[in-house]
């Protein structure tokens, strides 16, 4: 009896530890999970980031490159006339039709 005592033991304790050793082992590969979406979660930041600096360099260059529309001394008078809807008449050299930007096709 103590000789199948002492395989059972031993069996028993055999068992034991594969489930402790199959618990480790499922542990670290949660845990590798965990860390390649950690990874993958700060590249995907690190690239927003990115984009939002260059999108950011964009339109500051955007605003140094601005250069107003009308650059002589009679805007206010164009601005003017636009609100009149003189169109067609010549305002400070520039004909007002020449000055308003229309998508092709409009009249």
């Amino acid at each position: 009896m103590s000789t199948l005592k002492a395989f059972s033991d031993k069996d028993r304790a055999y068992h034991a530890y594969q489930a402790r050793q199959n618990d480790l082992r499922e542990q670290r590969s949660i845990q590798r999970h965990f860390d390649e979406l950690r990874a993958e979660t700060e590249q995907q930041r690190a690239a927003l980031e990115q984009q939002q600096a260059e999108m950011e360099q964009q339109q500051a260059a955007l605003v140094v490159g601005y250069k107003p529309l009308f650059t002589n001394n009679s805007d206010t008078t164009l601005i003017q006339a636009i609100g009149r809807g003189d169109r067609g008449q010549r305002m400070a050299g520039y004909r007002i039709d020449e000055c308003i930007h229309r998508p092709e096709g409009s009249t």
